[in-house]
């Protein structure tokens, strides 16, 4: 093979190579824009407000998102391959854009999916546990809130006299008996025992509360959240009986 011919051969590869270049730099700018107009809610949001009706204006992004106009400007100009505007002025999505919607609606699903076998795996391990769950309860006290309050009354009167009963010093992972279950603890001493378990449930209640208030600004449901909220210590009901029982008839296997 000639020189010639040798320098047209690689002539042509260089110039396909370099076409080949040239062909897939636009894509990468455009998949690009098309990752960096993903890459955040708002106009994820946006995109699927447009998909909804398949339209959408300038005011109502202004009224559903709630941001400034300079912010919503920016995100429009960010979306500026993915919509346009009609002749009305509504925005609409262009192809581009409309590849977009049907990638977030996808995805969304097959999150979705992937959540769904998770919870679903879950509540297989769980499921007797869940059935104790008084949710008939629940729904009663949403209703007729004294309800919970004549509960939580109840469960703090049991739990206090079962704690006096037994000589128990309550913690808030565990119970321990007073000293040791053959020594005889003075009534004064049980009742402090039962103050400092209901202290304990008062001051773990509105921690959480100030909690909800501080981090998440919740202060329109403190009533119901108290009525409810020693519905969670009903099985420290059942745990000191079974105590007391144990003390009366096994003290040995309670000292140990």
């Amino acid at each position: 093979m000639g020189e010639k011919q040798k320098k047209d051969i690689t002539g042509s590869k260089k110039s396909k190579n370099i076409s080949q270049v040239n062909e897939t730099e636009p894509f990468k700018k455009l998949e690009g824009k098309f990752y960096n107009a993903l890459d955040h809610e708002i106009r994820r949001t946006m995109l699927r407000m447009i998909g909804k009706d398949g339209l959408c204006s300038f005011t109502q992004f202004k009224k559903t998102l709630k941001v400034s106009t300079g912010t919503l400007y920016h995100h429009l100009d960010v979306l500026k391959d993915l919509i346009s505007q009609n002749k009305s002025r509504k925005y609409i999505l262009t192809n581009l854009g409309k590849r977009a919607l049907n990638f977030l609606v996808l995805n969304y699903e097959s999150i979705e999916a992937t959540n769904f076998e998770d919870q679903k795996l879950i509540s297989n391990r769980f499921k007797s546990l869940l059935n104790l769950i008084p949710l008939k309860i629940m729904e009663r006290i949403k209703e007729k809130p004294l309800i919970g309050w004549l509960i939580t009354t109840l469960i703090l009167i049991l739990s206090f006299s079962l704690i006096i009963m037994g000589s128990i010093d309550s913690y808030f992972v565990f119970f321990l008996p007073y000293g040791n279950v053959f020594t005889v603890v003075p009534i004064f001493t049980r009742f402090l025992l039962g103050l400092k378990f209901i202290g304990s449930v008062v001051t773990t209640a509105f921690v959480t509360e100030f909690l909800c208030r501080f981090l998440f600004g919740k202060n329109d449901n403190t009533m119901k959240f108290l009525s409810v909220y020693t519905l969670g210590l009903s099985p420290t009901i059942i745990y000191l009986i079974i105590y007391n029982i144990f003390e009366i008839f096994i003290p040995l296997l309670v000292d140990s």
